[in-house]
């Protein structure tokens, strides 16, 4: 069974004094737009979240770790980002204007370098179609692991970038996709944070019986049509 990587390990600035094993984490903004730098129109800047240990120097984030205190920069003026969650951890910033665009973090470092061409490709991709949802839970020592497992009926398209996991009309979980899917039938939809962590406000793996619906998401931000709903089992 594939087990896809998702980053997710803390929702907030947590000391973990319990257990001296465990370093103090936090979660920081990602940037997941990174194979291609020319945003369309109609998307923009997607971003995600990893852990680090914390660093009282650097910048940190609280409620959401996706929303990030970046800002745009064009020539000598600021370009405005506006920020939307997609789900928890997960945000898009649609910068206005067109030409090239580079986006800067709280301290000042160039995060990435874009330009936004209103003739980028157009967002094609069609709904997931998902065969079964499969929950499990990996029990150790000190902690366990909830998984959720989809089956799908063929791999995700070439844009994808994620897959975001709904209830209703609720996000409740993402993963990301390794830039190589044309195989990619199986993955983890969830992952807990562990031993030393939790995950983002609002992150949670379906319920045993819920009806759950999947959609792609680009590297711009823009979503697919929704999967029909499948019942976790």
């Amino acid at each position: 069974m594939h087990r896809l990587a998702v980053l997710a390990i803390a929702s907030s600035l947590v000391p973990l004094a319990a257990d001296a094993k465990c370093a103090r984490t936090e979660l920081v903004p990602k940037l997941l737009t990174t194979r291609d730098r020319n945003l369309p129109a109609d998307g923009g800047v997607l971003v995600g979240y990893e852990n680090q240990v914390y660093d009282q120097s650097g910048p940190h984030t609280t409620g959401d770790p996706s929303e990030a205190a970046w800002v745009g920069k064009s020539g000598k003026g600021k370009v405005a980002l506006a920020r939307t969650s997609l789900a928890p951890g997960l945000s898009v910033y649609k910068p206005a204007g067109s030409g090239a665009i580079t986006i800067e973090n709280g301290a000042g470092a160039t995060v990435g370098t874009f330009t936004r061409d209103p003739k980028a490709a157009k967002n094609t991709m069609t709904a997931p179609v998902a065969i079964d949802v499969a929950l499990s839970v990996d029990k150790n020592p000190r902690w366990s692991s909830r998984h959720v497992n989809v089956h799908l009926k063929a791999a995700p398209p070439a844009a994808a970038a994620a897959v975001i996991v709904y209830s209703g009309d609720t996000a409740i979980s993402f993963v990301t996709l390794p830039d190589t899917h044309d195989a990619l039938t199986t993955f983890d939809a969830f992952v807990d944070g562990g031993h030393c962590g939790s995950v983002p406000d609002g992150g949670r793996p379906p319920t045993k019986g819920e009806k759950v619906t999947f959609a792609w998401v680009d590297a711009f931000g823009r979503l697919s049509p929704k999967s029909a709903p499948v019942a976790a089992t």
